[in-house]
């Protein structure tokens, strides 16, 4: 087992999520420099709520809808929950095109669980 690529992917993991208290604590020092994007994948009906202010681009569209995200900003992608692989798929297209972008660590799941504010999903996924 190689100590250094442990330590490694486990650096890169940390630099690459931010906890729901570190997004609000972010959010609230500095409003104008961050973007929550939720890139769940499902009709309005069964993801009921996002954080509140998050847009709401599924990872599916994220790649023609970028012109709705700024390159100026911290972009925080969340999705269900730590077993969900959107927001790391969210990631790697963010990153791609020249994105700063970070992950909300536990997603919706840990978002509401610390109960912090969301409002109802209004996005319709048409399949």
């Amino acid at each position: 087992m190689n100590i250094e690529n442990r330590i490694n992917y486990l650096n890169a993991v940390v630099e690459s999520q931010l906890s729901p208290t570190e997004v609000v604590e972010l959010a609230t020092s500095t409003p104008n420099k961050i973007q929550h994007v939720d890139v769940r994948i499902a009709p309005a009906e069964f993801k009921k709520n996002k954080p509140m202010g998050a847009i709401e681009i599924p990872v599916i569209e994220l790649t023609q809808r970028l012109n709705e995200l700024s390159k100026d900003k911290l972009i925080v992608v969340s999705t269900w929950g730590p077993t969900c692989s959107l927001a790391k798929q969210a990631s790697i297209i963010l990153l791609e095109n020249g994105y700063e972008v970070v992950e909300l660590s536990g997603g919706i799941a840990l978002w509401e669980e610390f109960n912090f504010p969301v409002e109802k999903s209004t996005y319709n996924l048409a399949y």
